[in-house]
């Protein structure tokens, strides 16, 4: 079979692939995270706190809750969003995750298009299957979380500044600085992709000293941007914006050197839960391909994808907690590197037979991935969906039809996504807990094993009485259950 035949039917069959893995993103939206992916609490708590402004927006009318845990002062851009959905379709376990997931589908498109414009469309395709079929990323596409939205913004933030050639130059800088300050204010972490980010913008042009000056711009435009949102928040709401900071970014970063060598090493390592064939090959074809081939280290997707895999592992080394979902941007430049990789070699090494095995390597990582995800649809769990329902049924059938109801609980905001009932977080925030309880009297507790200091303020004023148990995503944080308490103020 001629070349360009056999590329023609894998274009229309991965095309096929592309488009069969995102539609299935939608399906069983509500059903329990894969299991054996994290070890984090992340599944019990992340999609009740990061969308907990626009939730209680939608219940009350305001964004923020007094003395809690109001992450939307610092990483705002998703919550707008939620709550553009939950304004379009209600509030619910599906609305929140129906976000996240379509800007999933938009981040395959990003990468397609990032791909085709500096290769073809073959190789972009398989960049974009490999990316839509990756078993992990499917996996937190469909949590209410904040790490491929900020990736997303990302990358449309290098594809703006590399497209439009004719266009005034200053204004897609400035316009592309918005999109990645987006970014920023979606996750903090999306710093690290500010030397891609320059390096893309200084691709603009091929003389030296105007690619410096379009860096400069670029990076002044960003400095100035994030630092008049974050002086007039820190103006505005300092409690609030000091407290998330010192507690997701302060406490989590190490500067010591042992440290950084030792979480260096921890990130390279785990990036093989991203994809146990498709990672490590890329880490050991791709330099080889860079060795050999002129063309292809000088390709500007090559040098892109290398500088953002150094950056983010040399944002990891001073981060200690490195939960399996922080593996999450390495997923860009590995599926990059790897289709251009298999791509390159395929047709270095026509019309020999040996030419076809980069690409039944390829395949095989996409049937494999594709296979986990049918596998994992075809028996879905609903353990976190039920519970939720349950204390729902539970609260309604004594509590009067008028009468505001406030649940307390770490999960609690989670639970109120389900719900739609007003939530309290029990540990984390900027009043501590004798302050909620007497400030918003809540009348239930919910918690993920019995948590002694939050059950031992409790009881200082309000009696406290177990309803339920549960059984959530098999217990696996540290095998503890679910506990659901009725709590009466004496």
């Amino acid at each position: 079979m001629r070349t360009e035949k056999v590329e023609r039917l894998t274009k229309t069959t991965v095309l096929i692939v592309i488009l069969i893995f995102l539609g299935l993103r939608f399906v069983y939206l509500e059903a329990d995270f894969p299991s054996g992916i994290t070890w984090s609490g992340v599944l019990y708590t992340d999609e009740g706190w990061y969308s907990n402004g626009a939730a209680s927006y939608f219940i009350s009318g305001n964004w923020l809750i007094e003395g809690d845990f109001n992450t939307i002062v610092n990483v705002p851009i998703f919550q707008l969003l939620q709550s553009l959905t939950f304004k379009l379709i209600g509030l619910s376990l599906f609305s929140a995750r129906i976000t996240p997931v379509v800007i999933s589908v938009f981040m395959v498109l990003f990468i397609y298009l990032l791909v085709r414009k500096y290769t073809d469309k073959l190789t972009a395709l398989v960049a974009a299957s490999l990316l839509s079929t990756n078993y992990i990323v499917y996996a937190y596409s469909r949590l209410a979380i904040l790490d491929l939205p900020m990736i997303s913004f990302v990358l449309l933030s290098i594809l703006v500044v590399l497209s439009f050639p004719k266009a005034n130059h200053f204004i897609v800088i400035g316009a592309s600085s918005v999109i990645f300050c987006f970014s920023v204010l979606t996750k903090t972490n999306a710093l690290f992709a500010l030397p891609v980010y320059l390096y893309a913008t200084s691709l603009r042009q091929t003389n030296m000293r105007k690619r410096l000056s379009y860096c400069g711009w670029a990076l002044v435009f960003v400095i100035i941007l994030l630092s008049i949102y974050y002086l007039l928040i820190n103006s505005s709401f300092s409690v609030d914006y000091k407290y998330f900071a010192s507690l997701n970014i302060a406490s989590r970063i190490s500067w010591n050197p042992l440290s950084i060598v030792r979480n260096f090493i921890r990130a390279v390592w785990h990036g093989v839960q991203l994809e146990p064939v498709l990672y490590p090959l890329t880490l050991t074809v791709a330099p080889i391909c860079m060795f050999i081939s002129p063309n292809f280290r000088k390709n500007n997707l090559v040098v892109l994808s290398m500088i953002w895999i150094v950056s983010y592992l040399c944002v990891l080394a001073v981060y200690s907690y490195q939960p399996p979902r922080y593996i999450l941007p390495l997923s860009v430049p590995i599926v990059i590197l790897f289709s251009l990789s298999s791509i390159s070699l395929y047709r270095k090494l026509q019309p020999r037979l040996s030419s076809y095995l980069p690409m039944i390597v390829g395949a095989l990582i996409i049937i494999m991935n594709g296979f986990g995800i049918l596998q994992y649809l075809q028996k879905p769990n609903f353990s976190f969906l039920n519970m939720a329902h349950d204390i729902q049924h539970t609260i309604e059938a004594s509590t009067q039809h008028d009468q505001d109801v406030v649940l307390l609980g770490d999960i609690a905001n989670s639970i109120g996504l389900v719900t739609g009932i007003s939530s309290i977080n029990a540990t984390q925030g900027t009043r501590d807990l004798a302050w909620k309880l007497s400030f918003y009297e809540p009348e239930y507790y919910v918690s993920v094993g019995i948590e002694e200091i939050p059950i031992n303020t409790i009881e200082e004023y309000f009696d406290v009485e177990e309803i339920s148990t549960y059984n959530v995503f098999n217990n696996y944080y540290k095998g503890k259950a679910v506990h659901f308490y009725r709590i009466t103020k004496r």
